[in-house]
């Protein structure tokens, strides 16, 4: 198992169990970035908005855990796919 170098940031880690809850469930394929969840499917999972709220999806999403799931990815060396569909 692969030593990692930082720790993943409380929302980062929220992200990132998010997605890999989703991946296990077979709610979307890897090789088909079409079946992705979206920004706000991921935002409304989070509880960074409320349904039916009109937001910036993509924004709110990089403050809230996207940026810290990326950065960590990349320091760590880690495979990344970052292919989260804007709508």
């Amino acid at each position: 198992m692969k030593r990692l170098k930082e720790p993943l940031s409380d929302q980062g880690e929220k992200l990132l169990r998010l997605l890999l809850a989703e991946l296990k469930a077979k709610r979307f394929a890897l090789e088909d970035s079409h079946t992705y969840p979206t920004y706000q499917d991921c935002c409304y999972a989070l509880k960074l908005a409320e349904p039916g709220q009109i937001r910036r999806w993509g924004d709110l999403l990089q403050r809230n855990s996207l940026t810290d799931l990326n950065v960590w990815t990349i320091r760590n060396r880690l495979p990344q796919n970052n292919r989260l569909h804007s709508s």
